[in-house]
């Protein structure tokens, strides 16, 4: 369980313990924000103002995959929700991740070894922006070390390895 890169420039540089412990005491101070102060944007009640429906019933479609040991999770979300386009979010995952990339202080850098998933949520739309569709999506993950040594989390800037299976449920919204 080792802070390994650096990749928005696409180098692999090391960091300084104390580099890591900055980074890390950042990030456990947001989680604790949010643990004080939750956000419910995956509540269903408050989603109808995010991604507009007319009526909930048979307007969205609940799914549950299984992500292979070894796949990228965030891709085989991605690749689930363009299948056709509309609006979506991440309700839950379970499971545990060998390799992991966050953006930490407008950095992406990419953690290795076991860790278990405690929460991802997201959300994905394909909007009609001036007659040309655009794609937003986000993602935020928060783990844990398989030995309990440290938590840690925040936006997805990259890949989700799959250390075990990886069980995800999704809400799609159909389209009007």
């Amino acid at each position: 369980m080792q802070l390994v890169s650096n990749e928005s420039d696409g180098a692999t540089c090391k960091f300084q313990p104390q580099e890591i412990a900055r980074a890390q005491t950042q990030h456990e101070e947001h989680l604790n924000d949010l643990v004080r102060h939750p956000m419910l944007p995956f509540q269903l009640t408050n989603l109808t103002s995010i991604f507009p429906i007319e009526s909930q019933e048979d307007n969205f479609e609940h799914h549950s995959m299984i992500i292979n040991v070894g796949e990228d999770v965030e891709e085989k979300i991605m690749s689930y929700f363009r299948e056709a386009p509309h609006s979506g979010i991440i309700l839950s995952a379970r499971g545990s991740l060998s390799r992991v990339t966050l953006n930490l202080n407008s950095r992406r850098i990419t953690y290795e070894g076991m860790y278990n998933i405690l929460s991802l949520k997201g959300g994905y739309q394909l909007a009609n922006a001036k007659d040309e569709l655009k794609e937003t999506h986000y993602m935020n993950i928060i783990l844990r070390a398989a030995d309990g040594t440290r938590t840690l989390g925040g936006p997805v800037a990259g890949s989700l390895i799959a250390a075990t299976n990886v069980q995800v449920t999704l809400l799609r919204f159909k389209s009007r």
